[in-house]
């Protein structure tokens, strides 16, 4: 049986994806067949590591990029309640569709947060939150094809995301 290995679409991973596996199958095989996060940063820590290239190395570029994932991290978990619903007080949306005139090509791929109530009014923002919604879904359906037990949700949703424009 083949086996093919490579990263998932999307991710910013440049190194070849089998030697990276190869890397990370060895050190859990030594662990009892488990392996933590604290594993793969010290596999990635030898210079010699086929992963090394993919971590950030210098300190204060890599402390400045953990707080701006704390940052993405605290405007995800604010939950504002309107009408007795709880709700997200924040969504993610590309900048070049909340504000296409900030547009460089240093900003060109960054997110930008913008209020849920302020999604709802505007139709553009609105629909990058459904593409977004759609993108998970289809991410969701290929992670758990093969549990039968969810063939009959993924087939409500998809009939219910029929009827959404």
């Amino acid at each position: 049986m083949r086996t093919e290995i490579y990263w998932k679409p999307g991710s910013r991973f440049s190194c070849d994806p089998e030697a990276a596996h190869k890397e990370l199958e060895e050190e859990r095989a030594r662990r009892g067949g488990r392996m933590s996060a604290e594993d793969v940063l010290k596999i990635a820590q030898s210079e010699q590591s086929t992963i090394h290239p993919e971590f950030e190395w210098d300190d204060p570029t890599a402390a400045h990029e953990y707080r701006l994932t704390q940052a993405r991290h605290l405007a995800r978990s604010l939950i504002v309640v309107v009408e007795e619903k709880p709700t997200r007080a924040y969504e993610s949306i590309p900048l070049k569709v909340a504000s296409p005139a900030e547009v460089t090509p240093e900003t060109g791929n960054e997110n930008v947060y913008v209020s849920v109530q302020d999604v709802r009014s505007k139709p553009e923002w609105n629909e990058c939150v459904l593409q977004r919604f759609r993108s998970e879904i289809n991410a969701l359906q290929k992670r758990y094809q093969t549990v039968q037990e969810l063939s009959a949700v993924f087939s409500a949703i998809d009939e219910a995301l029929e009827d959404v424009a």
